[in-house]
């Protein structure tokens, strides 16, 4: 006696029809210009919606700027986040965050205990960088420290860019 094997169709139409598995629902646009929409964005991208915590890694390059002068490049830089979003009652979050970061030789990444200043030749010994907690308040009125109120009368607002169906923002931190 021949045993038949149900399809991978057939086991997973039957778990539909049961109850056991939740059909696909259509996703929903965000209109990045709605506060609220940029708000769901930015914890989307950077967070956890239901509230877990994040690690990110990130790096960049410091430069110098000195006024009459183009940007000179020193080092580059790159940490790890650990951020914790809690979603509030009143529709924000709340954001603690955990910054350890290191200093780079400009042409590997690899980690320097010493700098030489482009300019002026002087070898720095730069501090490794440990930040946290820092805590805000993300809202559809914007982002606040933890402990100042929120302004009401402001609008959330990211410099969202697109191409296709990739978005993404920009920020330049100043050290």
């Amino acid at each position: 006696m021949a045993v038949v094997q149900p399809s991978r169709r057939s086991v997973l139409a039957g778990a539909i029809a049961g109850g056991l598995v939740a059909p696909v629902t259509a996703r929903v646009p965000l209109d990045l210009s709605v506060a609220k929409d940029s708000l769901t964005a930015i914890v989307k991208l950077r967070g956890d919606l239901a509230g877990g915590r994040v690690l990110q890694w990130y790096t960049g390059t410091l430069a110098l700027l000195v006024p009459g002068r183009m940007p000179t490049p020193v080092c580059r830089y790159q940490g790890i986040i650990r951020t914790d979003w809690t979603p509030r009652g009143a529709g924000g979050f709340a954001y603690r965050t955990f910054d350890l970061g290191f200093f780079g030789d400009l042409a590997t990444g690899r980690f320097v205990e010493r700098l030489t200043n482009p300019i002026t030749g002087a070898e720095v010994e730069p501090m490794q960088v440990r930040d946290g907690p820092v805590e805000s308040i993300y809202s559809v009125h914007g982002v606040f420290r933890l402990g100042v109120p929120e302004d009401k009368s402001k609008t959330l607002s990211i410099p969202w860019e697109s191409a296709g169906d990739q978005v993404w923002y920009g920020a330049d931190l100043p050290f």
